[in-house]
């Protein structure tokens, strides 16, 4: 038994690989009754046609295959709901957060803190400067 069939066995509770082999037994001893039944006249050989159609819609060639696509299938959904999860519980937190910070400072507050951003940042004086340049050309002209 390999490292990864050991690891399924472990999370499903069931060795794929025997199972898998007690499938092909089981495949063998049907092809086999079925090849009897044509044999002693059973079967027509439309019946046995059909049977053998039915017989091969239903099996499952590698358990193994399809076991890993499934556990991959369910690891896919399930990061994308816990990423979605994450995402969800961030952007309410943090748009309760902002908006509860809005909310609770006055207006006037915000005024305030705008003229002195853009007093630190020097845009103030720059407006000043340019709107006393315009006015003495104005006044000049």
């Amino acid at each position: 038994m390999g490292l990864w069939n050991w690891i399924r066995t472990q999370v499903t509770g069931v060795d794929v690989n025997a199972t898998q082999a007690q499938m092909n037994q089981s495949d063998a001893q049907l092809a086999a009754l079925n090849q009897a039944a044509l044999n002693t006249g059973l079967y027509t050989p439309a019946i046995y046609d059909q049977a053998t159609a039915h017989w091969y819609t239903g099996q499952i060639t590698d358990a193994g295959a399809q076991v890993d696509q499934a556990a991959a299938a369910g690891a896919r959904q399930g990061l994308s709901n816990i990423a979605s999860g994450i995402n969800s519980a961030v952007n309410t937190t943090g748009k309760w957060t902002l908006k509860f910070i809005w909310d609770a400072i006055p207006w006037w507050v915000w005024l305030g803190l705008g003229v002195y951003v853009l007093w630190y940042f020097g845009i103030l004086q720059r407006l000043v400067k340019a709107g006393t340049e315009a006015g003495l050309r104005k006044v000049g002209a």
